[in-house]
């Protein structure tokens, strides 16, 4: 065939996929849901944007909490890179409820336990939309939260793909970034914090 019968077809255009977040009142709901052993988990993927995968291979010595910083290893990295990624004060407040039984993995049925006990203490709280919302968990949710909170926070890309890993801009914000307001984004940095703690550390 000389000339391709399909190229007169017009190609459909594939309308952008919605980039879901949790809402801060289901991450509190998260956190409070969780065990001591369960938290270190929920408390990296959601404030510090650690992958699942990534959280299975990390160590408690990869987690230095008095230089406030998270070294994911190359070796434990989906992307193969080094970075490293600042703790938060209210990370470090988290992790620091868990003790010596900081690990940072969790097997799926434990991650499941703990969103469907985070549905349930929303449903008692009479936040049923919220609830909804929750049972419905996307892909990479947690990590999509962690980097929009820190965009509305900082408004600084390049602090945000450092943390997050990626080789452009552009990546972050088409596949990662939900617009949220700044009082939001405090709100966010302040869980898990007492109120006269400064929610997170700024960085220049």
């Amino acid at each position: 065939i000389d000339v391709n019968p399909l190229k007169s077809v017009p190609l459909r255009e594939t309308p952008p996929r919605e980039i879901r977040v949790l809402t801060n009142c289901q991450v509190q709901a998260l956190i409070d849901s969780c065990t001591p052993r369960e938290l270190p988990f929920f408390a990296l993927a959601i404030f510090a944007g650690i992958r699942p995968a990534e959280a299975d291979r990390l160590s408690a010595s990869d987690i230095n909490l008095k230089s406030r910083y998270v070294c994911v290893r190359h070796v434990v990295s989906k992307t193969s890179r080094k970075r490293f990624v600042e703790i938060s004060e209210n990370l470090a407040a988290l992790l620091g409820e868990a003790g010596d039984t900081l690990v940072p993995g969790l097997s799926r049925r434990r991650i499941e336990r703990v969103r469907r006990a985070a549905v349930k203490l929303l449903e008692l709280q009479g936040q049923h939309q919220e609830a909804q919302s929750l049972r419905e968990w996307g892909h990479d949710i947690m990590r999509h939260t962690f980097a929009s909170n820190h965009y509305a926070y900082h408004g600084n890309s390049d602090l945000l793909i450092k943390a997050m890993g990626h080789t452009s801009a552009q990546i972050t914000h088409d596949h990662y970034l939900n617009a949220l307001e700044k009082d939001s984004a405090v709100a966010f940095w302040s869980i898990g914090l007492s109120d006269q703690t400064s929610p997170i550390r700024l960085v220049s």
